[in-house]
């Protein structure tokens, strides 16, 4: 009687860590007094994930404090974490808005080098209550977080970017890359008012990587993306760009596309870019989705055949502006 059923003991975590960024700070001196077992503390993200087992549960708590991230070269990742299974948990607050446990760009001096700061390869991994603070000044960090695995979770988690204007001004900037299949995204930011876009970069990118497979049936689930801007060609969210984006449909459920400028003009062309490797996906909105600040949903006859919103599954080709600019 009582205990666990049987075969359910394969879904008990097999290893708890904790991932720490002083010995001098509060959460180290409280973790060391709780955690029996120091090998199951480590200073870095990277020595964390290399300790779990992949396919057994582990969960990797991160202090509510910021984990600076840095790699030897600009073309390499900071973190790559290949393991499946692995539950990543901030233990700060649980609030999209501001999560106190931050995986940060090592960059603020010009020193820090990432492409990208975290490079998801493996499989069924979830990351809660984490804060992503990606883009700072120097500018060889191009891309910060890129999911090739599949099924994926991020919950509560906020992408706050680009941090300086030499970022928010290059056009080949993108805070999250996304490719795999059925990966999932849900009550999350995508990034941040302080830093004005001008250029044509994302915040969002359907591209297959290297020996990766193309995005489908992402689920994007009460997200917000949000950025200020003052160009035209400033997009959130970009498709097919470089080809090889999309394997099928994608889907947001109750999103919004939000540009903020200081004098509330409409100055964004359009809110959604389609590249021109044709129609080989689809981005489906439904009817709690809403845009603010851009001229159209997107552009192009291919792109309007596309994205679909609505729950009649009207396009914007009928449509026509579906969107609120006010």
């Amino acid at each position: 009687m009582g205990g666990v059923p049987v075969g359910m003991e394969v879904l008990q975590p097999a290893t708890a860590r904790w991932v720490y960024s002083s010995t001098t700070a509060a959460p180290f001196t409280y973790l060391r007094k709780k955690v029996s077992d120091a090998t199951k503390l480590h200073s870095t993200l990277t020595l964390a994930h290399a300790a779990t087992t992949s396919g057994q549960n582990d969960v990797v708590f991160i202090t509510p404090e910021s984990h600076a991230q840095t790699a030897a070269a600009s073309s390499a990742a900071a973190v790559t974490l290949s393991n499946s299974n692995i539950h990543y948990i901030g233990m700060g607050n649980s609030s999209p808005g501001y999560p106190a446990t931050a995986i940060a760009d090592d960059g603020s001096s010009g020193t820090g080098h990432y492409n990208p700061i975290l490079n998801i390869t493996g499989n069924y991994n979830s990351f809660r209550n984490l804060r992503f603070d990606i883009g700072n000044a120097t500018n060889t960090n191009l891309n910060g977080i890129r999911v090739q695995g599949n099924g994926n979770l991020f919950e509560n988690c906020y992408f706050k970017g680009p941090l300086s204007s030499t970022m928010a001004d290059l056009a080949t900037w993108d805070m999250v890359i996304v490719g795999g299949k059925g990966n999932y995204f849900r009550n999350c930011i995508f990034g941040a008012l302080w830093e004005v876009r001008s250029a044509a970069s994302n915040l969002l990118k359907f591209q297959r990587s290297t020996g990766g497979t193309a995005a489908r049936h992402t689920v994007f689930e009460n997200c917000i993306f949000r950025s200020g801007a003052d160009g035209t060609g400033v997009t959130h969210i970009d498709v097919n760009s470089e080809g090889g984006g999309l394997a099928g449909p994608q889907f947001f459920r109750g999103c919004t596309l939000h540009f903020h400028w200081s004098d509330q003009g409409d100055k964004v062309t359009q809110a959604i870019r389609w590249g021109s490797a044709g129609l080989v996906g689809t981005l489906h909105f439904d009817s709690n989705c809403s845009i603010w600040g851009a001229d159209d949903v997107t552009v192009g006859t291919v792109a309007r055949q596309g994205i679909i919103w609505g729950q009649a599954g009207a396009t914007t080709a009928t449509l026509g502006l579906a969107v609120n600019t006010a």
